[in-house]
């Protein structure tokens, strides 16, 4: 009964020791989950293929996402080609909630010439951090 113990616990230590190993090298390489909201367009109910997505989307849907971007609430924003829709990738820190509210006030979603759904973005891939002179005592 004392040998079942012994190995238990030494296998407990173990699997502590991996653990904290792995958290260590984590920390050490800074690896975080980035998660970015973004918001997909696509045709709505009202949206006309025959007439194509520039002449129904209009100015003011432009107009609208570039005083959001200028206001910090998204990074960017564009239309896939063939008449598919668009994305728009949120700011840092804007939650999926906002988005949506973003993308209600969105003239040609209020239209239905579009509809948008939120979806979150797990970067696998995130940008490359751009070093600044603070960080150089590293």
């Amino acid at each position: 009964m004392n040998r079942l113990r012994v190995v238990t616990l030494t296998a407990c230590v173990v699997a502590l020791s991996v653990s904290a190993a792995a958290l260590a090298r984590s920390h050490h390489h800074h690896e975080t989950v980035v998660i970015r909201q973004v918001l997909l367009l696509t045709p709505g109910t009202a949206f006309d293929f025959g007439q194509g997505y520039q002449g129904q989307v209009g100015r003011a849907h432009v107009e609208y996402w570039q005083k959001l971007r200028d206001e910090g609430k998204i990074e960017m924003a564009g239309h896939f080609s063939g008449n598919k829709g668009g994305m728009i990738i949120a700011a840092d820190g804007v939650s999926g909630s906002e988005l949506q509210r973003l993308a209600n006030g969105d003239p040609s979603v209020k239209s239905m010439v579009l509809q948008s759904e939120v979806r979150s973005w797990q970067l696998t891939v995130p940008p490359k951090k751009v070093k600044k002179p603070e960080d150089d005592g590293d």
